[in-house]
């Protein structure tokens, strides 16, 4: 648990850790990062979209959610990432028309996100491993967003 002396000391904190050091706790269990290029190729293809478009999310991230790395029972999911969203598993990404469809809906994307991820969204992440309920397992922070 991260203790807080102070609120602008927590946020700070929050602020300038690594996605995966939001993960305080089993870390041999699960893992977080910011997918890359080759990581979400499987993705990539076409949406024919049939219904209406959910939200419109930039900047964006795509986050790999990884459980039992390095074992055989080793699970990826690949989620939409934004300030305000943190999305089921991505399904499919139209680059050409700027969509991404996942279990749920389809959001539109706008930007690629820069490298270090917003403090939004590290609120956003982990608010929902809390609502998966796998927030206090992993000793993740408490953000109620």
């Amino acid at each position: 648990m991260i203790p807080i002396d102070n609120l602008e000391q927590f946020i700070q904190r929050i602020d300038t850790m690594p996605v995966d050091d939001l993960i305080r706790a089993n870390k041999e269990l699960c893992e977080l990062r910011i997918a890359r290029g080759g990581e979400i190729e499987q993705f990539h293809g076409r949406i024919n979209c049939c219904e209406p478009v959910k939200r419109h999310v930039t900047p964006y991230w795509l986050l790999r959610v990884i459980v039992n790395p390095g074992t055989p029972k080793e699970q990826i999911t690949v989620h939409l990432l934004g300030s305000e969203v943190i999305t089921s598993d991505v399904m499919l990404i139209d680059t050409k028309k700027k969509l991404v469809r996942t279990m749920n809906s389809i959001y539109s994307i706008g930007d690629r996100g820069a490298a270090d991820v917003s403090l939004h969204a590290k609120f956003r992440i982990c608010a929902g491993l809390h609502h998966w309920g796998v927030g206090s397992f992993l000793e993740v922070p408490h953000v109620f967003y």
